[in-house]
């Protein structure tokens, strides 16, 4: 076993480089307290990996 991706720390998943990990727009919360989903993590605040493509294990 190869142990815990450092990119993740063993999660699967980082925040979304777009929204920061808060699922909302950036754009529209600049002006608008009712903004909406971030296109990019359909609102989840995150995405898998690109290190480990979600899977949690190093290389």
């Amino acid at each position: 076993m190869a142990g815990p991706c450092p990119g993740c720390k063993g999660t699967g998943a980082v925040n979304c480089p777009i929204c920061e990990g808060s699922g909302l727009d950036p754009k529209a919360a600049e002006t608008t307290f009712d903004a909406p989903e971030c296109n990019y993590c359909d609102g989840l605040g995150e995405i898998p990996c690109p290190d480990c493509d979600g899977a949690g294990e190093a290389g």
